[in-house]
């Protein structure tokens, strides 16, 4: 093993210059004829490099266990800065997989995930109400970031952070010796709190459902609707048209401007209204539009005889 590099200064002049960090014996070990390329994304400096190196090894050892194999793979899986530091490795700083590990690791400590310890793995406590499912699996995802930790030691942080319960007591009482063993007890208790829960959730429902019925969509009026019927007994003839009266008064402001109606049902669709906006009848021939029309004349009926008989402004004469 060479502990310093050469500088290429000192290299023979004969020799080429240098343009990777590995030895002759890396350099010159054949990559194998069924080696397959490696298909994950490359690394380009911004994630944990410790996955990264868990990722390329169990790839490489499908086809290999040589080292010289491992080396010589390695840059393929980069690019970007990670390529880029790569590629500034001195000449013959390289030779064996563990340094070049190593040096990788060390680069990019930056980006490494936070790792827990046992103080933090202790401080993940199950909640009140919180579901037995969702605490194991949230410990165990915590109990894998944290390094040097036996099965025991987990164990023990995890009936710690328990809540009271039937669990916990099984636990205690009939205490396992692994993770796969608690999961597998814990999946007959997770069936039972799920199961107690399910005439509570159905109640819940049940009781929101009748307090807030679903409103339901007015029914249509199918009822067929009487024509409208004229409000005096006579009016006078008009030389224009209907609408175009009723064109200069909306233009004048002497008529409010109408609401649009429905269409009544089994209306004639060939007759259109101006006035309601709608179908069954024309212009000419609506009746309230001659009612409110600016342009109306109409003679005294014998009802409006009668009104004015009862009215006592009639009677004033002058003093």
């Amino acid at each position: 093993m060479i502990n310093h590099p050469i500088p290429p200064y000192l290299l023979p002049p004969h020799q080429p210059r240098r343009r990777h960090p590995f030895i002759d014996f890396i350099t010159n070990t054949p990559i194998l004829a069924q080696w397959e390329p490696f298909m994950l994304d490359r690394y380009t400096g911004k994630t944990d490099p410790h996955e990264h190196l868990k990722v390329y090894i169990t790839h490489v050892a499908l086809y290999t266990s040589q080292d010289a194999v491992f080396c010589k793979a390695f840059p393929t899986t980069l690019m970007g800065p990670a390529l880029e530091w790569f590629t500034t490795l001195p000449p013959y700083s390289i030779d064996n997989f563990d340094v070049l590990s190593h040096m990788f690791s060390t680069h990019f400590a930056g980006s490494r995930l936070h790792q827990t310890t046992t103080i933090s793995l202790l401080g993940i406590r199950q909640e009140q109400g919180e579901p037995l499912r969702v605490f194991i699996d949230h410990f165990s995802k915590a109990a894998l970031r944290t390094p040097h930790l036996n099965q025991e030691m987990i164990l023990q942080c995890m009936v710690l952070t328990l809540q009271p319960g039937p669990f916990t007591n099984n636990v205690y009482l009939h205490p396992l010796a692994s993770m796969h063993k608690v999961k597998l007890r814990a999946a007959d208790y997770v069936r039972m709190e799920e199961m107690q829960t399910l005439p509570t959730n159905f109640c819940n429902d049940y009781a929101t459902t009748t307090a807030n019925p679903t409103p339901q969509p007015p029914r249509p009026d199918t009822r067929p609707r009487e024509p409208r019927q004229a409000r005096f007994t006579r009016y006078a003839s008009l030389t224009v048209a209907r609408s175009r009266i009723f064109d200069e008064a909306l233009q004048a402001d002497l008529i409010p401007p109408p609401r649009k109606t429905t269409t009544p049902l089994n209306a004639d669709m060939t007759k259109y209204c101006r006035y309601h906006r709608n179908h069954g009848h024309t212009t000419e021939d609506c009746k309230a539009l001659q009612d409110n029309h600016p342009s109306r004349s109409r003679h005294p009926s014998q009802s409006d005889h009668k009104r004015r008989a009862h009215d006592p402004r009639h009677d004033r004469r002058p003093t």
